[in-house]
């Protein structure tokens, strides 16, 4: 049999130990003679270890979000109980929704996003969209805010996602602004 270290000592394994015990009597007649099997040994727990998942077709990798104030719906008709990732359990998932519901709900221009298309591009369209970047109440009101938001979000999302393996970002871009959970 192989030798395996257990608990500081030397056991066998997987060699069958059977000991033959002999009741003997009074007159030294044999009462009984029956087969005694070894303890099974006991085996340490290993500790729990985030292991990553081989995740192919199927997966629902990479997921994306638009956290932009006019894709509300899409938050809304999220599924708090049901993630797209097979391998991210219903808590967790609920968790993680809960987080980027609150990042979207940071933006400035959440209870109304037709006034961000009017803040930076009218009347000056892409010009106004330069002067707005270039104004310090545009940072101070819409820039800093979300991106105070997106850091709280990534620093719950990031513990979850990381025991199945996986990664979480912010995707900002000219399309807006995007949650990704990727391998």
């Amino acid at each position: 049999g192989a030798a395996n270290g257990t608990a500081g000592s030397r056991m066998m394994v997987n060699a069958p130990v059977v000991v033959m015990a002999q009741a003997i009597g009074g007159d030294g007649a044999v009462v009984a003679a029956q087969p005694i099997a070894a303890p099974t040994p006991m085996v340490m727990a290993q500790p729990m270890v985030a292991q990553p998942v081989a995740l192919g077709a199927g997966s629902g990798l990479p997921w994306r979000l638009s956290l932009q104030v006019d894709k509300k719906i899409e938050m809304s008709e999220l599924n708090a109980s049901q993630s797209p990732i097979p391998v991210i359990s219903p808590s967790d998932w609920a968790e993680i929704v809960v987080a980027l519901d609150e990042t979207q709900q940071g933006q400035f221009f959440y209870d109304c996003p037709g006034c961000e298309f009017v803040y930076f591009c009218c009347p000056g369209g892409p010009i106004q969209l330069v002067v707005c970047m270039c104004n310090p109440i545009t940072w101070a009101l819409c820039i800093c805010p979300m991106e105070s938001k997106k850091t709280a979000a990534k620093a719950k999302i990031d513990p979850i996602v990381s025991k199945y393996g996986l990664k979480f970002r912010f995707d900002d871009g000219l399309c807006g602004i995007f949650a990704v959970i990727e391998q």
